[in-house]
């Protein structure tokens, strides 16, 4: 006979349920390891009875759900209390352990796929616990939002701080999404902390660090869909109310997930909650059109109030006042100024001058004698002009250091590129310095420090740019897509792809981003292979920093500005 464990316990389902009112019910369940049987299962709707647990044992023991009746080599439980109960009702010496239970987790999860998540029908209404007034109102501001397009010019690390009292709401956090095109909106969490949570949360599932999931507390959501993504009994609702949307894909939805990830059902507080968020970011837009475009150093705050059947105050402050939009270095730097509204059309000319000016600059590069090959030579300088106007917003000075920034740093979490780019990359940079050098637009031993630089950190740029963890979220999307064989210029590839990755999300399973080509990334494009320079990476059971903390590589910026995954 095998040797067994049984393991038991209680935990809270992965669903909702309707009656009385929606709830996650408790399970108890006993399973048979190593087959993995499940020999006895309740559930509970209100508080369980203290010896349920005990009391399932011993209908596993007596009548099992598979097989004859039989006794386990051992048992395990995940406390001491628990413990003691289960040795009274077992009456004999089998060993009883105390330690950790995530196969019941698992096992949880997997019974709540199996159930459809739970017997809550999709509705704008929650079934009557949301007023048809209210999600009007809904519908009214998502329609003024969706035009303005803030995720357009927001990144979703760009989060703004909403309090609404009458809500009991201090200190939210308003991440934007849709920088991708493809899927657009609002994600709000409970405090700047939770934001940083729930991103290592993402990055931890996503490179298959962990299977628990901790998004850091109830996470909020106003998206804008298709119509046809918006399922059928609310579309219906939509018909008979008469509710009006601003364009084919600008249906709003609001969704909740509970801290663990599985959806929850929505109250009308969750719905003004939502509207909030939107009525304060149309309010600041309008005001300020340019805000996630030009350097913020100093918060911005402002106070709208939002009409009934919602009526509320609700304060924005941008950037969120524990945060900051700008880098590390940036933060620091004297030149980082407020948006000052009165200066938008002398920012905006020098704008439009400083892309004319990359402009004559790359067909300078290309018609002398540095540039080799014009259609490779070409997107690498414009990609580093990029850079440069991105961290500086003008191309009046350039030093060794902005080469190894854009290698180390902007390139791996921003640039979504083939590998012909990427292996190009260190070889055209340095032969672009040789030529601003031979124009005087800078030292030529300036030229000479960024061609060593560059050298340097060949091996290292060739690691992080195919280094999935570094990614940013719309270079792993992209990234995601084109190893799924998915054209981004194709709307219904993308369409069916963001379908089966959400959908795959709201299951609760792992959604892997790919690197690109690991070995061909190693291999430069002409002689031996670079050995590539370590990057920290947590050793196994070793728990990722804090967000804010120094980051343990040992480059001195902080963690989420460095090597936390993206």
């Amino acid at each position: 006979m095998p040797r067994t464990l049984w393991i038991g316990g209680k935990i809270t389902a992965p669903l909702y349920v309707a009656e009385p009112t929606p709830h996650r019910p408790d399970l108890i369940l006993w399973i048979e390891m190593p087959a993995g049987l499940v020999l006895a299962a309740d559930v509970i709707a209100g508080p369980s009875p203290p010896n349920a647990v005990a009391d399932c044992l011993v209908q596993a023991l007596n009548h099992p759900m598979q097989g004859p009746p039989r006794r386990p080599n051992r048992i395990r439980v995940a406390d001491g209390e628990l413990a003691d109960a289960v040795r009274v009702s077992v009456g004999e010496p089998i060993p009883i352990e105390v330690g950790p239970t995530p196969e019941l987790e698992l096992l949880a999860r997997e019974l709540g796929l199996d159930l459809g998540g739970g017997d809550l029908p999709p509705s704008y209404l929650e079934d009557g616990r949301v007023g048809a007034e209210l999600v009007g109102q809904l519908f009214e501001v998502a329609s003024r939002l969706y035009p303005l397009a803030p995720w357009k010019s927001a990144t979703d690390s760009q989060v703004v701080g909403i309090d609404v009292p009458e809500l009991g709401i201090s200190g939210a956090c308003v991440s934007i999404v849709g920088a991708m095109d493809t899927s657009f909106g609002l994600v709000i969490f409970e405090s700047l902390d939770a934001f940083w949570v729930f991103a290592e949360a993402g990055a931890q599932l996503s490179s298959g660090a962990g299977d628990e999931i901790d998004l850091g507390g109830r996470v909020l959501s106003l998206n804008f869909e298709r119509k046809s993504d918006i399922p059928k009994p609310m579309r219906r609702e939509m018909t008979e109310h008469g509710w009006r949307v601003a364009g084919p894909r600008a249906h709003p939805r609001v969704l909740l997930v509970d801290r663990d990830g599985v959806a929850a059902p929505l109250s009308a507080r969750d719905l003004r909650l939502a509207i909030a968020a939107a009525e304060a970011l149309i309010g600041l837009l309008t005001e300020q059109p340019r805000l996630f475009t030009t350097p913020v150093a100093a918060p911005i705050a402002r106070e709208y109030h939002v009409d009934p059947p919602g009526a509320f105050t609700v304060r924005i402050t941008a950037p969120h006042p524990e945060d900051s939009w700008l880098e590390d270095d940036e933060a620091d730097s004297a030149d980082a100024v407020a948006y000052d509204p009165a200066e938008t059309e002398g920012s905006h000319d020098e704008v439009e001058a400083a892309l004319e000016q990359a402009l004559s600059m790359v067909a300078g590069f290309l018609d002398s004698p540095h540039s080799r090959t014009a259609a490779g030579d070409g997107p690498a300088c414009e990609t580093f002009l990029r850079y440069k106007l991105h961290s500086e917003g003008s191309l009046d000075r350039f030093t060794a250091f902005d080469a190894l920034d854009f290698l180390l740093d902007y390139f791996p979490r921003k640039v979504t590129a083939e590998e012909a780019l990427i292996r190009r990359m260190p070889e055209v940079l340095p032969r672009f310095y040789d030529w601003l050098g031979s124009t005087g637009r800078i030292p030529v031993a300036c030229a000479d420090e960024a061609r060593a630089s560059i050298g340097a950190a060949q091996a290292e740029f060739f690691e992080v740019a195919g280094d999935s963890r570094r990614f940013g979220m719309a270079r792993s999307f992209m990234t995601l897509m084109h190893e799924s064989g998915v054209d981004p210029r194709d709307e219904v590839e993308v369409d069916r792809f963001m379908a089966g990755y959400n959908l795959a999300l709201s299951a609760g399973r792992r959604v892997r981003f790919p690197t690109s080509s690991a070995a061909a990334l190693m291999q430069p494009s002409e002689g031996e292979p670079v050995r590539a320079a370590r990057r920290w990476r947590p050793a196994p059971g070793q728990p990722f920093p804090e967000a804010t903390a120094p980051c343990p590589c040992g480059s001195g910026k902080k963690y989420k500005r460095c090597c936390m995954p993206r």
